[in-house]
């Protein structure tokens, strides 16, 4: 899978490309493996090291997500989930009025801008024209923008010393809703990997990391790559 992007010299990103073969080996042990039927709660917290949002490369910012995955075989498993993002850089809405002291970007050199809308910027201020419906307004930049993001999935597991310690990696999809605005909002590929191990004897509670890598492969291009810590509780069949 490739994930585009653009800052192609990006290392993590390059290597979610290389999850496809670690996916395909997993799934082809797990046809021979009895069935195991568990099941995973995990809730997770971290960062943003790489975004590239609908406009440009933005900021790092905080990740939270929550995933249930079903365990098929000792090999094998189906996550779904949700991942909320939130990069700083650009975030913006249509206004009518545009507030002073707030940052904007853009330029009026467009034949096509309003001319009411740089007589209520204040001096030294820059500003976005957008269009929508055949109609120009003025867009605020400035924050936060939030991406949700509703994940599918399977993953490849690999259990060592004796089933306390796990290395995973998956591919699948998912679709984003992206504050900047509807037109914005996207189907997403994804790749995974990552490791967790279990805290306590009878193997309930586990403690991992995961990378995460998604792209829209549209335009506007859209990229997140995710790296959170993870807490789960897993019940059912060992």
């Amino acid at each position: 899978m490739r994930l585009p992007s653009r800052n192609p010299h990006f290392a993590g990103l390059a290597f979610m490309n290389k999850l496809t073969l670690v996916f395909c080996i997993c799934s082809f042990i797990a046809c021979g493996q009895d069935a195991v039927h568990s099941s995973t709660l995990t809730v997770s917290g971290g960062g943003l090291p790489y975004a590239d949002g609908a406009f440009a490369p933005q900021n790092g910012g905080p990740v939270f997500g929550g995933k249930y995955e079903y365990r098929f075989f000792r090999y094998l498993a189906a996550e779904v989930g949700t991942d909320v993002s939130l990069p700083a850089g650009v975030s913006f809405g249509e206004l009518s009025v545009i507030p002073p002291g707030q940052n904007l970007s853009g330029s009026t050199g467009a034949s096509s801008a309003p001319t009411g809308c740089a007589s209520v910027i204040p001096p030294g201020q820059n500003f976005i024209i957008l269009a929508s419906n055949g109609t120009a307004g003025c867009g605020l930049v400035s924050g936060r923008s939030r991406v949700t993001l509703a994940t599918f999935g399977f993953k490849g597991i690999l259990p060592l010393a004796a089933g306390r310690v796990e290395l995973f990696a998956g591919l699948g999809g998912a679709y984003g809703w992206n504050s900047v605005g509807g037109r914005f909002d996207s189907v997403y590929g994804q790749g995974s990997a990552g490791a967790r191990f279990a805290v306590d004897r009878n193997q309930r509670f586990w403690v991992g990391t995961t990378l995460r890598g998604f792209t829209n492969f549209t335009r506007p291009q859209q990229a997140w790559l995710p790296w959170t810590v993870d807490l789960g509780f897993r019940s059912g069949q060992k």
